[in-house]
């Protein structure tokens, strides 16, 4: 019984385990709650969409941080680096974590520290003016020095931009993959998904607005709206809304619970940085706070 609850003890919190490839370590998106599967951006964000890689974007270093509830914390730096292997398109690698907090088994007073770690390498392609984009991702998880396992996960998207580029669709198959090794003897369900998008470009306004949704083989289903305003050259504000966060709700019917699955989010521009920040709202649950710092390489060694 005590091997049973140190296995749940990440699935507890994020409901299974690999979810660290689920996750998008990106400010900008969670501002818009993970709706901007189709929206293009300054700096490329391959969690959310791998295609975007396939337009040549200029070099740039990322570094995430995001606070989730109670004591787990979770990070990721990427760099994007451009026509290293296709002329046109960009290469992307990134190291990721997850960080759960510390338990402690009330029998022997040992303490556990489960933590996940991803390498992703990520390439982008156009093919008749269609993007293309896959990540491949190789995630290792740990709950104790005995129990843990690694796995092999894959992402293909695709976009397709048209009126003038005001618009675009998007579709992809995303966390394919297999365990290369099992916690104690037990495999885990790694959960696949179909996720799609599009966006819309305002003409007479500086506003994005999005749609995305997600179909997973599980038969769960999440689907979020948002927006993204240039309000000034180099201020930017969004907002997105996740449907599913009222299953957050847990009955106190308390005012935060009316806002749960609510993000607000900024990004300021100076030179060569951008500076990206946001806030989640999950009800009763605690919220999230993200920040993203870009660095546009290319910039600061001109």
């Amino acid at each position: 019984m005590k091997r049973f609850w140190i296995l749940l003890i990440p699935c507890s919190i994020f409901a299974r385990v690999f979810l660290i490839s689920d996750m998008n370590f990106n400010s900008r998106s969670l501002g818009m709650r993970n709706s901007d599967f189709a929206v293009v951006s300054q700096y490329v964000n391959p969690f959310s969409n791998p295609a975007f890689l396939a337009m040549n974007s200029d070099m740039h270093f990322s570094s995430t941080y995001l606070n989730h509830f109670e004591d787990i914390n979770s990070g990721s730096l990427s760099f994007v680096y451009p026509d290293l292997l296709i002329t046109g398109s960009s290469t992307a690698f990134s190291l990721s974590a997850v960080d759960y907090g510390s338990f402690s088994d009330v029998e022997t007073g040992f303490e556990y520290n489960p933590y996940d770690v991803m390498l992703t390498v990520s390439q982008g392609l156009m093919y008749r003016n269609v993007l293309f984009g896959a990540n491949l991702k190789y995630v290792y998880s740990s709950i104790t020095s005995r129990y843990d396992s690694g796995g092999f996960i894959a992402d293909v998207g695709s976009l397709y931009r048209f009126y003038d580029g005001k618009m675009a669709m998007g579709a992809g198959l995303f966390d394919v993959g297999f365990q290369t090794d099992e916690y104690y003897g037990s495999t885990e369900e790694i959960d696949s998904h179909i996720r799609t998008g599009i966006s819309y470009e305002l003409e007479k306004l500086p506003l994005k607005l999005c749609f995305q949704y997600d179909y997973y083989f599980s038969e769960f289903s999440r689907y979020a709206i948002g927006l993204e305003l240039d309000a000034k050259k180099n201020l930017t504000v969004r907002a997105g809304y996740d449907f599913s966060g009222t299953e957050k709700e847990i009955g106190a019917n308390d005012k935060i619970e009316k806002f749960g699955g609510l993000s607000l989010g900024t990004s300021i521009l100076i030179d060569a940085f951008g500076f990206d920040f946001s806030y989640i709202i999950n009800g009763e649950l605690d919220a999230e706070l993200c920040a993203t710092l870009d660095i546009q390489i290319s910039e600061i060694f001109k």
